[in-house]
């Protein structure tokens, strides 16, 4: 939901999602995420069941923080880096890209 609001121009809609979510979890992370706020959300996008792993590595690529230095010390200590690595050499050689 957050994206599509986003990506319509609706970005005071989305950012109140976080007051109709207040509990800290998986998903506030990735509303957090949705956001561009990916230093707040990192503390809370620690999978604790497998389906939360793939949303982070394939359903929600796009909006991780992936220029924040701890996000990869994160997967990493989540022992996901290398699951990372192998999603983000896949995207690279077989997604098609996207139109600038």
């Amino acid at each position: 939901r957050a994206q599509t609001l986003l990506a319509t121009g609706r970005r005071a809609e989305a950012e109140a999602l976080l007051q109709r979510s207040p509990e800290e979890n998986f998903y506030r992370g990735l509303l957090l995420c949705a956001l561009g706020r990916g230093d707040e959300a990192m503390p809370l996008l620690k999978p604790e069941i497998s389906i939360q792993r793939d949303m982070i590595l394939w359903v929600f690529q796009e909006m991780m923080p992936r220029q924040l230095p701890e996000f990869h010390r994160t997967l990493a200590e989540w022992g996901m880096a290398e699951a990372w690595e192998r999603a983000e050499a896949w995207r690279t050689k077989d997604l098609p890209k996207k139109a600038s």
